[in-house]
């Protein structure tokens, strides 16, 4: 695995960011996209249909 990702989410946390998407080659492969709770540090595979409501849940203080 590449280190993008974690420059991805440490950017992410340098610029205090609610949460950051993930979309490297295994996402792409199973259609998902992986969110991860800047916050709480959880981190979630979710169907590329359901990240905006995925997000929104996040941003609403809640989890889906």
């Amino acid at each position: 695995e590449s280190g993008l990702p974690l420059d991805q989410t440490t950017m992410a946390d340098r610029l205090k960011a609610a949460f950051a998407l993930i979309l490297g080659d295994d996402e792409l492969a199973a259609g998902v996209v992986s969110v991860k709770d800047m916050t709480k540090g959880d981190q979630a595979r979710v169907s590329r249909d359901a990240v905006i409501d995925h997000c929104r849940a996040l941003v609403a203080g809640g989890q889906e």
